[in-house]
């Protein structure tokens, strides 16, 4: 299993249990999941109380979304997929 956490973003590869947490600094996100068997997948953020994680995206299937987050402590949780791998990048758009 390899992870990378860029200053903002990061790369969950070959997983099968919960990763993280990564800090993302907030905005424009390109997510993107590609597993074996279903699922779902979890991109979570820490919630207020600082302990329990709230789902803010889920993937039921391999793909692609587009997300708005807040800045903050994010987590993957595969559930019962297995091989999963998740990257989550920040969108920049150049002027």
């Amino acid at each position: 299993m390899i992870n990378v956490n860029f200053r903002d973003g990061f790369v969950v590869a070959a997983a099968s249990t919960t990763q993280g947490p990564f800090s993302l600094l907030g905005g424009k996100y390109g997510a993107d999941c590609i597993m074996t068997g279903t699922g779902p997948v979890l991109l979570q953020v820490l919630g207020p109380d600082g302990t329990t994680f709230v789902t803010v995206a889920s993937f039921a299937a391999s793909g692609y979304q587009v997300v708005d987050l807040a800045a903050g402590k994010y987590q993957v949780a595969p559930g019962t997929a297995t091989g999963v791998n998740v990257s989550v990048i920040p969108i920049s758009y150049r002027k």
